[in-house]
């Protein structure tokens, strides 16, 4: 681990300054592997802090399951999820994300403003989304001004398997309009340019 003192060095998400972050070096190591899917442990009170020090906080083991078990899908209407923990949803659940395309929502979690877009394309709501994961705004102009580190995701509407690229944006049309996002949102404005993908 070691402490960031160089002002010049920014997160390559949000943008902003990283002075006196720290990093830490990182290395996957296989010895655990057998138990991938099937280990759950008790993490303790912290749980929204994934840097805690093995050595000073042993973990009780609740389970060791026979199998890898995976959670079941959600459903489409009661997904949410956030940009960066997309990395970590089970596989059955990419796979109905890449095979249904429709309208979604995007909120920032630092504003709370609104994004409503649309995934048209061959690979779904999942590839629309990882234009997000790699950039951070998917190519939207108000998305770039606001600088957030991540979105809550989640879809509004699963357009049916026939439903061509302007029925889709149609209904992104609707939606927009009845959030009011191109207004108290982060949609295109008057005056400010919006790229589509």
């Amino acid at each position: 681990m070691v402490m960031n003192k160089d002002p010049s060095m920014t997160c390559p998400i949000g943008g902003h300054s990283v002075l006196d972050h720290h990093f830490y070096t990182m290395e996957r190591l296989d010895v655990l592997d057998a138990y991938v899917g099937r280990l759950v442990i008790e993490w303790g009170k912290a749980k929204i802090a994934w840097v805690q020090w093995a050595g000073r906080q042993p973990k009780a083991i609740l389970e060791i399951r026979a199998n890898v078990t995976e959670a079941p899908f959600p459903g489409h209407i009661h997904f949410i999820s956030t940009i960066q923990a997309l990395a970590d949803v089970p596989a059955t659940w990419k796979s109905n994300l890449t095979n249904s395309r429709g309208v979604y929502l995007l909120v920032s979690k630092k504003t709370g403003q609104q994004y409503v877009g649309s995934a048209t394309g061959s690979e779904g709501f999942w590839g629309r989304w990882q234009a997000y994961v790699r950039d951070g705004h998917g190519g939207n102009e108000l998305m770039k001004d606001t600088a957030d580190e991540d979105y809550q995701v989640s879809i509004l509407e699963v357009a049916s398997s026939s439903a061509s690229e302007p029925e889709i944006l149609r209904l992104e049309a609707l939606w927009m309009k009845k959030l009011t996002t191109t207004i108290n949102g982060l949609n295109s404005r008057p005056g400010k340019r919006q790229t589509k993908a």
